[in-house]
């Protein structure tokens, strides 16, 4: 069972020596369902302030690799943090680090009943800190 340590300190990316924390850290992170390996051996860093797209033809594992990095599912094995918190260990940290913009088919299929301004506060809410809210007349 995952330990949550949210107001722990992020974990340092390299080797020893403190640094700034990566936005997003992936190594070797694989995905089984079954026999199914839906991830295999991905690995990539995004820095800080980084916009990132992760592409690729259907079934390379995309899908996968976001449903973890939103701890919507754990690795089978490999490692991935967002904004230096572990999926695994600080999974309620996670979700406020993260932002994604989904495919308009995902949009249909979960979102047909909301409005395009309804999904942007949704995702705002999670994302745009309580100082900047507050600012605008929003507690």
């Amino acid at each position: 069972m995952p330990t949550d340590t949210t107001t722990a300190e992020p974990v340092t990316v390299s080797a020893g020596e403190p640094g700034p924390t990566l936005a997003v850290e992936l190594s070797n992170l694989s995905k089984r369902y079954g026999d199914v390996e839906a991830a295999k051996g991905v690995a990539f860093d995004v820095g800080p302030g980084e916009i990132f797209a992760l592409l690729g033809p259907n079934g390379a594992g995309k899908s996968t690799t976001i449903e973890t990095l939103r701890t919507l599912a754990l690795p089978s094995s490999g490692t991935a943090k967002v904004g230096g918190f572990d999926v695994r260990r600080q999974p309620k940290a996670v979700p406020r680090r993260i932002g994604l913009v989904f495919q308009e088919q995902t949009l249909e299929d979960v979102f047909l009943h909301f409005t395009g301004r309804q999904i942007l506060e949704d995702h705002g809410e999670r994302v745009v800190p309580m100082a900047v809210r507050a600012r605008a007349g929003r507690h």
